[in-house]
């Protein structure tokens, strides 16, 4: 005698229907959605890094060329100015890194649980 059909079934787990896959797919542009929004926060931040990278960049160019206008007259060491506009340089090069790989690993894991949300992760 066949026992009572269990919510756990493949059958179970798979849309059926018009209107299933239509939630379905409300689900998955949801997500987008909020990926898009997510994605232009994240890209606007880089963006601002990478200005103030651009300024620190101008600040050091504008420290050796008052160097070398004076003929070595007036000093560019690592220790004044110069060395903290180097500092920033390396700061905002690594920050702007991690950015970037924190964008990807959030895509990543948005993609993750949304599968597992919606019953699609089929890594079994």
């Amino acid at each position: 005698m066949p026992g009572p059909t269990s919510d756990k079934s493949p059958e179970a787990a798979t849309p059926h229907g018009v209107l299933d896959n239509c939630r379905l797919g409300l689900k998955v542009l949801g997500t987008e959605l909020k990926w898009l929004l997510t994605g232009i926060i994240r890209r606007y931040e880089s963006r601002q890094v990478s200005r103030r990278l651009e300024a620190e960049y101008v600040a050091l160019g504008k420290l050796a060329c008052e160097h070398l206008a004076s003929k070595g007259k007036k000093p560019l060491s690592a220790d004044g100015e110069a060395g903290v506009a180097l500092a920033q340089i390396d700061f905002l090069k690594t920050e702007i890194a991690i950015l970037d790989k924190d964008l990807s690993t959030t895509r990543q894991e948005m993609l993750q649980r949304r599968k597992a949300d919606l019953g699609l992760d089929n890594d079994e």
